[in-house]
């Protein structure tokens, strides 16, 4: 009788996107919901932002890392062999178990095929690290290794760590350390072509290994015919900052510019609202001026006169603060985007002064997007106030191109704005 032999099956490759795990200690001091409001800003600020999978679900637990029963975490090792997801995140290592063994089991199984990858960081610090082996050391308090024993089982023996030690010191004579590649416009890049919307690029560098590092790359995930050397990318980059950069000789103008719409929006020229504040102020002066002539002629009581007087005093206040509220905003607004003018008149000079991880730095806090055409040509969107005032200075060198007069002066010395600089309602001015 023939047996066929049983073809080992091929397991189901998880579906792409993000399980992100929350955990938090049930003997933590503060609130659980605050510890994983923190663990999701982290988780959100540094990965999800930047990745175009989708996130799976949310896993949470309220007990310590140092048991697996836990019902989040075996919920996620569940749908995780169901193949629900490819990666799973966790604000901190520690946040998925204070078990090591367990961990360890966990990751094994969690990895493709069930191999792990050696990650030669973390294992060098695990070597380096005595208390694996039951041992304390402390360079401050001079505690040498193998001197003071701790309270826990150790997971390896001291010869065990000590020959992991001796593996990794053969290992790394002579072993040329491989410089991480630094992408300046990583997590702010996006292809638009008319046949398509716009699609967040991805970085990359192909023949990494060589010796000159590879060639660097803003590329399509998956789409290999589009793509673009990050070295030509990254220098039109500078030179649009150059293009924004504002001449000296117009900033008074454009400040004019943006102080009259300020003003206007917030109706720092219409005198009606402040008018009427007044108004009721005087209002409020001639009302406790007839209770006073009442009160002298006894036609009132004192105990009537203090409850009025509290009254008007209350009503005073407010309408006190609304007219400091309308000034204060105002110096608030023109204080924030008289900075930011600063910055943009320039922002090209400094920019190209600057080394590339603080340049980096430069342009999340002033550009939003970078944006590349077909033809690999380069656009900025700015963020507010600096897209407002691009918008604005865009306009004023284009009446200037025209041979338009600026700005005049009046009798009186004021500064005129011109009229389609003081109609103008900008979005970017709302925005900011």
């Amino acid at each position: 009788m023939a047996y066929e032999k049983k073809k080992k099956s091929t397991p189901t490759p998880p579906q792409p996107g993000w399980a992100v795990y929350l955990r938090t200690s049930s003997d933590e001091n503060q609130k659980p919901e605050m510890s994983r409001a923190r663990q999701k800003f982290t988780i959100d600020k540094n990965v999800l932002e930047r990745s175009s999978m989708p996130v799976f679900e949310e896993y949470i637990d309220v007990l310590t890392g140092k048991t697996p029963n836990r019902a989040g975490y075996q919920r996620l090792l569940a749908d995780a062999r169901l193949g629900k997801f490819s990666h799973v995140i966790v604000g901190r290592a520690d946040r998925f178990g204070r078990n090591d063994t367990e961990a360890m089991r966990a990751i094994v199984e969690l990895t493709p095929t069930g191999k792990r990858k050696t990650n030669i960081s973390s294992l060098s610090n695990i070597f380096h690290n005595w208390a694996y082996a039951g041992w304390i050391v402390s360079k401050p308090n001079q505690i040498a290794p193998k001197t003071l024993r701790g309270s826990w089982e150790p997971i390896v023996t001291t010869e065990e760590l000590e020959q992991g030690q001796e593996i990794l010191a053969r290992r790394n004579v002579n072993r040329s350390v491989r410089r991480k590649q630094v992408y300046l416009l990583q997590g702010m890049i996006y292809y638009h072509a008319r046949e398509r919307r716009s699609v967040r690029l991805t970085c990359s560098t192909s023949n990494a290994g060589r010796s000159g590092q590879g060639t660097p790359y803003y590329r399509i995930p998956g789409a290999g015919e589009v793509s673009f050397l990050c070295r030509d990318i990254d220098a039109q980059v500078g030179h649009e900052l150059m293009r924004i950069q504002v001449d000296p000789e117009l900033m008074p103008i454009i400040r004019s510019a943006y102080t009259h719409e300020l003003a206007q929006k917030l109706g720092y020229l219409r005198p009606d609202e402040k008018e009427q504040i007044r108004a009721a102020l005087k209002s409020i002066d001639d009302e406790e001026g007839r209770t006073v002539r009442l009160l002298a002629a006894g036609k009132i009581t004192e105990t009537v006169w203090e409850g009025l007087w509290a009254e008007w005093q209350d009503r005073r206040k407010q309408l006190r603060q609304t007219l400091d509220t309308l000034d204060q905003d105002r110096a608030f607004h023109i204080d924030n985007l008289d900075a930011a003018l600063q910055i943009i008149a320039r922002i090209g000079t400094l920019y190209n002064e600057l080394q590339q991880q603080v340049q980096k730095e430069l342009l999340c806090q002033v550009v939003e997007r970078v944006v590349v055409d077909h033809r690999g040509l380069v656009r900025l969107e700015m963020h507010a106030p600096f897209a407002y005032l691009k918008e604005l200075t865009d306009e004023v060198r284009a009446m200037n191109g025209c041979g338009e007069g600026l700005s005049s002066q009046n009798k009186t010395g004021g500064e005129i704005v011109p009229a389609s600089l003081g109609e103008k309602c900008s979005t970017w001015f709302q925005l900011s």
